[in-house]
């Protein structure tokens, strides 16, 4: 029988607080390319041609979303981000991009928790702001 690894899932903690950043962190599977379809970020923008934005738009159910190497710093965003099927986000690294709410806005939004697994890692989610907390907000 072949040796098989077996990935360690990671707790996260969310509190809040308006300097509270939530970094999520674990393994990602390898992506099967003809399975599914990939997305790679190109750069730091909220909006518009080659923003996380535009790929999570972009992406179908069970889609991976990565970063070109090249992508670092902080996302700012201007309105929450919004996730509604099954997918990856994979980012650089949790000390290399975060995505920032500026303390105005809720950095992600799953709008429906029954269409899937959303999978996040390499990816620091900071100063979000809402009702009941600001990272990541999963609608009922």
């Amino acid at each position: 029988m072949a040796n098989r690894s077996r990935s360690r899932r990671r707790p996260v903690a969310i509190a809040g607080g308006a300097s509270m950043a939530l970094t999520v962190a674990g393994v990602v599977a390898p992506h099967a390319a003809d399975a599914t379809g990939l997305h790679v970020v190109t750069n730091t923008a909220d909006s518009g041609t080659g923003s996380l934005r535009e790929a999570l738009q972009a992406a179908g159910d069970g889609d991976l979303v990565t970063f070109a190497s090249s992508v670092t710093g902080a996302i700012d965003l201007t309105s929450p981000l919004h996730v509604d099927h099954a997918v990856t986000i994979h980012g650089p690294g949790a000390d290399k991009l975060s995505i920032d709410g500026q303390n105005q806005v809720v950095d992600l939004v799953v709008d429906d928790p029954n269409a899937g697994v959303v999978t996040i890692s390499g990816l620091t989610f900071t100063h979000g702001k809402g009702v009941t907390g600001g990272a990541v907000d999963i609608a009922s």
